[in-house]
């Protein structure tokens, strides 16, 4: 598979623990436009925060590089980093030693779908892309290391069926 690329990369930092969009919980009450039950997610204030932060830097970024539309389509790739548990190093004399049993792989929650839907949602808000359904390619990891969040968006180029076929 070949993917053109237009030539636009956005690339931005966010240092900090990543936090994934919860699960949505009905509130009482119904909406007044549409009379239908409000769902908000269930952890909406660390949401809305970890959120500011990752809209504000890709804003930045995208000012930066003088970006002045939405990437139409994109190539996106994620990686979150974790800090580890204290209960993967050792204690007395072998304190700050990593144990041997920790693992390598962060395999615990949070979900890793639920970790990219807040960052989609936030290049939207942001105007990187047009709406996250304008993201075609995503490579994703979560991993320990210092807490944060690295984004590459890559801008790919729209091609016709035709252009498409080999």
């Amino acid at each position: 598979m070949s993917v053109e690329v237009a030539g636009r990369v956005l690339e931005f930092t966010v240092f900090g623990e990543p936090t994934p969009k919860g699960s949505l919980r009905p509130v009482p009450g119904r909406g007044r436009l549409t009379g239908k039950t409000i769902l908000i997610p269930d952890n909406q204030t660390e949401l809305l925060r970890w959120a500011g932060r990752v809209i504000d830097a890709a804003r930045s970024a995208r000012v930066a590089a003088g970006m002045d539309r939405p990437m139409e389509a994109a190539m996106v790739e994620l990686e979150f980093n974790f800090a580890r548990p204290a209960g993967h190093y050792g204690s007395g004399k072998n304190a700050g030693q990593l144990l041997r049993s920790a693992p390598a792989e962060k395999v615990t929650k949070p979900d890793l779908d639920k970790l990219v839907r807040a960052v989609y949602d936030s290049l939207t808000q942001a105007y990187v892309v047009l709406d996250d359904n304008a993201i075609v390619e995503s490579h994703e990891r979560k991993q320990f290391g210092e807490p944060c969040l690295s984004v590459k968006v890559t801008e790919l180029a729209l091609r016709t069926r035709q252009e498409a076929l080999p």
